[in-house]
């Protein structure tokens, strides 16, 4: 059974890396021939890699009340994180275009650096103009409907004992900045992907469900903290109802 799957873990990376190195071209040529216009079809190819990939990898995705999302508008996106395979499943998930928010380090990485560079909002968290620029870029892509999406975790919440880690502001911050409604969701089933975060993988079913987004026009500033607790807590009922890993938290 472990041979078998640790062949399966080969197949999933082995198609993963495929669909990764085809992008490369396809991202090229887009930039090339539609300058700024090829964003959208830069992350149209997103959705058809996740579609494809997970028909070849046995990844079933399944969305419960995602038609709160308005394709014709523009959001921050705010899912819990607890697998480095999030910011793809919400690729299916989320029936929008968006970009991911990401550390500047990123576009370093030698596999994925420049499909990340097309497509990402990216942010360097030590250096204040960076941020500034980062809303800049939120706002100017809003005014398209491309929506973006921030962890606000983080990192990745590797515990069941708390269904979500503390968040940090800049979502909400950033929210506040572009007066863009915050959208929360999560994600159930990525932890039985990866099982305590090591090899093999897995094949099971990912759940995205989503809650009624939260307006923040007319909000400044001094709204983001109780902007954020609303946020948490809408997230954390998510899972404790929907996770069978905090099923033990229900009262």
């Amino acid at each position: 059974m472990i041979i078998l799957r640790y062949l399966y873990t080969f197949w999933a990376g082995f198609w993963f890396l495929i669909l990764a190195i085809i992008g490369h071209p396809i991202y090229f040529f887009l930039s090339l021939f539609l300058g700024k216009k090829a964003l959208r079809y830069q992350l149209g190819y997103n959705w058809l890699w996740t579609v494809i990939w997970g028909f070849l990898a046995g990844i079933r995705y399944k969305t419960i009340n995602a038609d709160v999302i308005n394709p014709k508008k523009a959001y921050v996106l705010a899912p819990n994180h607890t697998g480095l395979i999030d910011a793809v499943m919400a690729c299916k998930a989320v029936n929008t275009y968006f970009s991911p928010l990401a550390k500047i380090e990123l576009k370093k990485n030698p596999l994925m650096g420049y499909l990340f560079s097309k497509t990402c909002v990216f942010v360097d968290r030590s250096d204040k103009d960076s941020r500034k620029n980062s809303v800049k870029q939120v706002t100017e892509r809003a005014k398209e409907n491309v929506s973006v999406l921030i962890f606000p975790e983080g990192t990745r919440n590797k515990s069941t004992e708390k269904p979500l880690l503390p968040f940090h502001s800049g979502a909400f911050r950033i929210a506040i900045d572009a007066q863009l409604p915050i959208a929360p969701f999560v994600f159930t089933g990525t932890r039985e992907m990866l099982p305590n975060d090591k090899l093999p993988m897995r094949p099971t079913t990912i759940t995205a469900i989503f809650a009624e987004p939260i307006e923040t026009k007319g909000m400044t500033q001094e709204d983001a903290g109780a902007l954020k607790k609303r946020d948490y807590d809408i997230m954390e009922k998510l899972l404790i109802d929907n996770d069978p890993n905090f099923a033990h938290l229900k009262q």
